[in-house]
């Protein structure tokens, strides 16, 4: 992945991509060629291991971090995440200051906890399992009331028979045995 001309840009990759292509060294000063052009870039730092592409956990996501002028967003918004303790009401004069010192003219639309985030986030997933949730019960009550009807018509046609079981000798605990077994059969079936 190195090479002798010198890279144009910087990046900072995560603990697993920086394990994976240099083990046992340190990835700070190396050179990365990236994406089809086989772009160069210098690693000039290593974030820890985190995830960043939402909740689907994979079992070792590589990222690399580009600067903003060598990789910008289309227009529109820029999210920025800072650590801080205390309350938001606190930092967020702060944090207006300093976007202030490097450009008086960007906005600020909102700024909001991670907890925030997250459940904002977190929501659209809940709303669907409690659907789903919903939604199967609903078959269940369906599936559970056809069941009984198909047992309650095969029954009621099968009094004559446990009239004449009976008349042979047959006691209520026995019938009421072979009813019970049936519908098992049929709820294991289902």
């Amino acid at each position: 992945m190195e090479d002798g001309t010198r890279p144009t840009t910087a990046a900072v990759i995560n603990e697993h991509l920086a394990q994976a292509l240099f083990p046992g060294a340190t990835p700070v000063g190396r050179t990365l060629l990236l994406g089809p052009k086989q772009q160069p870039v210098e690693v000039v730092g290593v974030a820890p291991n985190a995830f960043f592409s939402g909740f689907r956990r994979e079992e070792r996501p590589y990222f690399v971090f580009l600067p903003m002028r060598t990789n910008p967003r289309p227009s529109g918004q820029t999210t920025f995440y800072v650590r801080y303790n205390g309350a938001l009401d606190q930092v967020a004069t702060a944090v207006g200051r300093a976007l202030a010192e490097v450009d008086s003219r960007a906005p600020i639309v909102y700024l909001r906890t991670m907890d925030t985030q997250l459940a904002s986030i977190i929501s659209v997933i809940r709303m669907l399992t409690t659907m789903l949730a919903i939604f199967a019960v609903i078959s269940l009550v369906i599936a559970m009331l056809g069941q009984y009807a198909v047992l309650a018509f095969a029954m009621k046609r099968r009094v004559r028979e446990f009239g004449l079981r009976m008349a042979l000798g047959a006691s209520a605990q026995q019938i009421l045995g072979s009813v019970v077994g049936e519908g098992l059969r049929l709820t294991v079936a289902g």
